[in-house]
């Protein structure tokens, strides 16, 4: 009832204060974390490279971390303490903080060459997953030691994600599909170089005077596809595969078999170059998207594993450029993240989907919700029961004319467990449309870099902005219009 009311009636929209002096002034909010008993929430900054922490009853600043020597991306607190909190920068640092000392001083725990993406402790043991370039790094916190390093292929193969679930049983990982510029070239020769390994051009005449020439690139582990009956160019998300099928109209009778035949090689040819230069375009754009992966906690062992992309698979592509693109829910039975269109490509032209995946042992993987945005979509949190699901939006075009209120997301209703039929593919009302508004005109685009629910139910959202905003919305204390339902 209370994650129901705080989900259709957060319309009190108030800012936190988390400047230092009045003077100061921010550029960016880029990460917000809450503690697990929901008393404080972190954020961090990039123009003092500070991390700020605050009590969410009084909206004011309790604690200033500074010590990042670049500005901090990825923060987490420790599932089951709560004033201990892990943050780690661009500038390759990560430091513990224990927010119950009277001079919170940062403990340095690891030092690198290349920028830190993700952090996660693990509820279980005294560990903390680093994710760094190509690497994740297994700490002990509490001993200040490295237990273990792994790493993926190569440099550019990089770990965007690293999460333990809840109960620290498993742990999430995105890692970058990225083909290296000789991979795509010895992939592209190969086919060229031996065309035999390609299921050969079936051609049918379908009536006296029309040729229908269909061909067809797999990978190997991929079935054959039935030919379409019109002329398309397929691409699919689980496979590297391209069909094309071309008709022609033939000028000779057809008792020319040799003009026939003629034709038939000149296309066989321009198909075959036609699937080559869409192959080398899908292998590009498939190269920018990243694998969700699971993997088994029980033994470290296993995660030299994390160099194969064909095992633990959640999703083969999405896209995963920060912690704020994939939420994991708080009792870790579900899983949300942002996946490309049905054709498998990420283009300006092209919408993305919203995907809710499940984790339990009776539907594992599946995806039990799905809706369409543009590309204006780019974070994503849980409501605390898991009935309600956030989307932030990022605001590409800026305003012809001034405005106070700007759409920054929504907040979306999700299948119950007793519903037959999941919603995959939602168009439905979006049960609270989120507007971040202000005294001062906005000419300028305000952003959503991240958002999340409190963990606690009834107790609203908290979302940062690209102008440096952290404002927390929760129930208001007067009735509200129903039919009007924004934020203001």
């Amino acid at each position: 009832m209370l994650d129901e009311k705080a989900s259709s009636q957060s319309t009190l929209n108030q800012s936190y204060n988390v400047k230092s002096s009045e003077s100061e002034e921010f550029k960016m909010t880029f990460a917000v974390e809450f503690s697990p008993d929901g008393l404080l929430v972190a954020t961090s900054h990039g123009h003092d490279h500070s991390v700020k922490v605050s009590d969410t009853r009084t909206l004011k600043m309790v604690h200033n971390l500074l010590g990042h020597p670049r500005t901090p991306w990825p923060i987490a607190f420790h599932p089951r303490l709560p004033f201990l909190l892990v943050s780690g920068c661009l500038g390759g640092k990560v430091f513990l903080w224990n927010l119950h000392d009277k001079r919170v001083v940062g403990t340095l725990l690891y030092s690198s060459h290349t920028p830190i993406s993700s952090l996660s402790f693990n509820a279980l043991d005294d560990v903390i997953a680093v994710a760094s370039s190509n690497k994740i790094v297994f700490i002990d916190w509490n001993q200040r030691m490295v237990l273990k390093i792994v790493q993926t292929n190569h440099k550019d193969q990089k770990v965007r994600y690293s999460k333990f679930l809840p109960d620290g049983s498993k742990l999430i990982t995105a890692i970058a599909n990225k083909l290296s510029k000789d991979d795509i070239d010895r992939k592209l020769a190969e086919m060229r170089s031996n065309p035999g390994q390609c299921v050969v051009p079936s051609i049918t005449q379908s009536h006296r005077n029309t040729t229908s020439a269909s061909y067809s690139l797999q990978s190997p582990s991929t079935s054959q596809q039935p030919p379409s009956t019109t002329s398309i160019f397929e691409s699919r998300q689980d496979s590297l595969t391209s069909t094309i099928e071309v008709n022609v109209q033939s000028d000779t009778q057809s008792d020319d078999h040799q003009s026939d035949d003629h034709q038939t090689d000149d296309l066989m040819i321009q198909s075959y170059q036609y699937s080559i230069d869409h192959i080398e375009l899908e292998l590009e754009l498939k190269s920018s998207t990243d694998r969700l992966q699971i993997w088994d906690t029980s033994n470290y062992n296993d995660f030299a594993n994390i160099k194969r992309d064909d095992i633990n698979i959640i999703r083969q592509y999405c896209r995963i450029p920060d912690e704020s693109k994939c939420t994991i829910s708080l009792d870790g039975s579900l899983v949300a993240v942002f996946v490309p269109d049905e054709t498998g490509f990420y283009m300006d032209r092209h919408d993305i989907h919203l995907q809710v995946i499940s984790l339990k042992s009776e539907n594992y993987l599946q995806c039990i919700y799905s809706r369409k945005y543009g590309h204006s979509a780019i974070c994503v949190s849980f409501s605390p029961t898991n009935q309600y699901i956030v989307v932030g939006f990022a605001i590409g075009r800026m305003h012809w004319q001034p405005t106070q209120h700007q759409l920054i997301g929504q907040i979306l209703k999700l299948p119950s467990r007793n519903d037959a039929i999941p919603n995959l593919m939602d168009e439905s009302r979006a049960v609270l449309n989120i507007i971040h508004g202000g005294k001062k005109l906005y000419r300028s685009n305000i952003s959503t870099n991240v958002i999340r629910f409190h963990p606690k139910p009834g107790m609203g959202l908290v979302y940062g902005t690209n102008k440096g905003h952290v404002q927390h919305c929760s129930i208001t204390s007067s009735n509200i219009v129903e039919d009007k339902r924004t934020i203001k």
